[in-house]
């Protein structure tokens, strides 16, 4: 029993590192370029999992016509009509803002969104 016992030196020596013997070809220039190549390779793997993570999310498709967006709005109540209109106003004629700013601030609520629509269709037709 006792030649079976593996003796604290052979325990030690099979603890070590697993390199190359020095007198290997290439000795430490082949140990070098091999680290170097898998801190490469892991470097790539990385950045290509990273490039997933991080992609900006798709682009919307292209906006719905100003016509069309117009008419989306004719089935919503009067008073959010009249909201998304001024929205739809300051988004592509905010120059027309001035011109309702008398309406926007009196009492009693929003301008009317039929005057809002006319606005907004006097525009589109002055920029086609």
């Amino acid at each position: 029993m006792a030649d079976d016992a593996v003796s604290a030196e052979t325990m030690l020596v099979g603890l070590q590192d697993i390199r190359l013997p020095a007198e290997a070809p290439g000795g430490l220039a082949a140990e070098l370029i091999a680290v170097i190549g898998l801190g490469l390779v892991l470097a790539l793997a990385v950045s290509v999992l990273l490039k997933l993570v991080t992609r900006p999310p798709p682009k919307p498709a292209a906006e719905l016509a100003l016509a069309d967006r117009i008419a989306a709005l004719a089935a919503l109540p009067e008073e959010d009509r009249a909201l998304a209109l001024l929205s739809l106003i300051r988004a592509t004629a905010p120059d027309a803002l001035p011109g309702l700013r008398a309406s926007l601030y009196r009492r009693g609520g929003f301008p009317e969104a039929a005057r809002l629509e006319a606005v907004l269709m006097s525009r589109m037709k002055a920029d086609a």
